[in-house]
C-alpha cells in the first residue's frame, strides 16, 4: 500500500514539474496569457522564482529536469510494484537511492527560496513535499536486503548496470522534453532572437524622456543600475503578455527598476492616433490618478490586464462602472480619482508621455527601453538577462 501510494505523490510531482515547465517558457517569452495560478503576492510567486537565474540548469528549465527524474523514479516503482525483476531487493534499493536524491535536491531548492530568493513558489513546494513524501514511504516499503549501499554501488559496473541505463535516461528525457516544450513556444530559436536584440540594443542611441512615468517599482533610483522603461496600452493583448514577465524580472533581480509610461492607441489623449473610443484613455487615466490619490496604481494595472479579455470589449460607461469594482476591491476613493481623471492636469500628463514615447520611436505598444536604448523584444526574459549581465 505505501508503495502505491508513493506512486500517487510521484505522479503529482511529474505533474506540478509539467506545468511549471509549460509557464516557464510563457514567462520568459513574454507570451503568458493569464497570471500564474500558484502567485499569491510577493512573497509566493511562481514567477519570481522562475525569472531568477536558479530556475534552469544547462539551459533546461530546472522543471523540466524534475518531470525527467520523477518520470523515471515512477518506471522504477512501477517494475518494483509489478516484480519486474527477480532480484527485487536490489530494484527496491536503486528506487529508494534516486528517491532520496530527488528529496535532497528538493531541500536545496527550497533552501535557495528561502535564503536567496526570499520568494516561494506554490507548485515548486508541491514538488518538494511530494519528493519528500515519496522518499519516506519507499523506506518504510523496502524489500528485505543484506547487501548495503557500496555493494549496490559497485554492483552498477557489474550485473546491476542495466540500471545505469535509467540514470542516462534522466537527462536525455529532460533535454527531449525540454525540446519539445521549448519549440511549442518558440524558443528553439531563442539564441538567434537573443543575439540580435543585443545587437541593437547597443547601436542604438540613447534617449531623453521629458515626460515623467505613471508608474515605478522596483529599485530605488539611487540604487537602480538596469532601468526598463515601459511603453504601453491596456488594451494591447501583447502588453497584456508582457507584463508577468516584466514584473517577476523587477522582483527577481538586483538593481532593475520599471518605468511604466502610457501610450494609448487612442486619439483621445495621444495625437496623431487614428480614432479611438476613449476607452484606452480613461484606463490610463485611472492607473495613473489610483497611484497619485492611493499609491495603488499597480494594483490597477495588474487588476486591468488580469480582467483583459472583459475590459477591452466594454463601451466607455460600462468600462467606467468596471473601473469603480477595481477601485471598490482596493478601497481606492472613487470621488478623488474621478476629479483626478477628469482634471486638464492628467490629460496634458497623458499627451506628454505619448508625445515623448513618439519623439523616442514607438509605434506601437509594448516598447521597452533600457538604460535609455530601445531593446527589441525587451518583453522576453532572456533578452533582458542578457542585457542585465552585460550592464554589471
Amino acid at each position: 500500500m505505501k508503495l502505491r501510494i508513493a506512486l500517487v505523490f510521484t505522479l503529482i510531482a511529474i505533474g506540478a514539474h509539467y506545468y511549471l515547465t509549460n509557464h516557464y517558457y510563457e514567462l520568459h517569452m513574454g507570451v503568458s496569457s493569464a497570471d500564474s495560478v500558484c502567485n499569491i503576492n510577493k512573497t509566493f510567486s511562481c514567477d519570481t522564482t522562475s525569472a531568477s537565474s536558479f530556475a534552469q540548469l544547462l539551459g533546461i528549465p530546472i522543471a523540466a529536469w524534475g518531470a525527467a527524474t520523477n518520470a523515471v523514479l515512477l518506471i522504477l516503482m512501477i517494475g518494483w510494484l509489478l516484480r519486474w525483476t527477480d532480484d527485487v531487493a536490489r530494484l527496491s534499493r536503486y528506487t529508494y537511492y534516486l528517491a532520496g536524491f530527488t528529496a535532497f535536491v528538493s531541500i536545496i531548492m527550497a533552501a535557495i527560496s528561502s535564503f536567496v530568493l526570499g520568494t516561494f513558489c506554490l507548485f515548486c513546494m508541491a514538488t518538494y513535499l511530494s519528493s519528500w513524501i515519496s522518499f519516506a514511504l519507499l523506506h518504510f516499503s523496502l524489500e528485505p536486503d543484506d547487501r548495503g549501499f557500496t555493494h549496490h554501488l559497485k554492483a552498477l559496473a557489474g550485473p546491476a548496470r542495466i540500471y545505469v541505463g535509467f540514470l542516462v535516461a534522466i537527462p536525455v528525457a529532460a533535454f527531449l522534453f525540454n525540446a519539445g516544450v521549448s519549440k511549442k513556444y518558440g524558443a528553439n530559436e531563442l539564441e538567434k532572437y537573443i543575439n540580435a536584440s543585443i545587437v541593437d540594443w547597443r547601436l542604438n542611441p540613447e534617449v531623453q524622456f521629458t515626460a515623467e512615468p505613471s508608474l515605478v517599482k522596483g529599485a530605488s533610483d539611487e540604487d537602480a543600475k538596469f532601468i526598463i522603461t515601459e511603453f504601453a496600452d491596456f488594451r494591447c493583448s501583447h502588453c497584456k503578455n508582457a507584463y508577468p514577465s516584466l514584473k517577476a524580472f523587477v522582483e527577481s533581480h538586483k538593481g532593475v527598476q520599471l518605468r511604466f509610461y502610457n501610450f494609448p492607441l487612442d486619439n483621445s489623449c495621444n495625437e496623431g492616433m487614428t480614432g479611438g473610443d476613449g476607452v484606452s484613455c480613461l484606463l490610463a487615466k485611472t492607473v495613473t490618478c489610483s497611484e497619485k490619490v492611493a499609491s495603488k496604481g499597480w494594483l490597477m494595472h495588474d487588476r486591468i490586464f488580469d480582467d483583459y479579455t472583459v475590459i477591452t470589449t466594454l463601451s466607455l460607461p460600462k468600462a467606467l462602472d468596471r473601473l469603480g469594482e477595481f477601485m471598490d476591491e482596493f478601497s481606492i476613493d472613487k470621488n478623488k480619482v474621478g476629479e483626478c481623471v477628469d482634471s486638464a492636469e492628467t490629460q496634458e500628463l497623458m499627451q506628454k508621455q505619448a508625445a515623448t514615447g513618439k519623439a523616442n520611436g514607438v509605434k506601437g505598444s509594448p516598447t521597452i527601453y533600457v538604460n535609455s536604448k530601445k531593446l527589441p523584444r525587451g518583453q522576453a526574459i532572456p533578452v533582458l538577462q542578457r542585457a542585465y549581465f552585460q550592464t554589471k
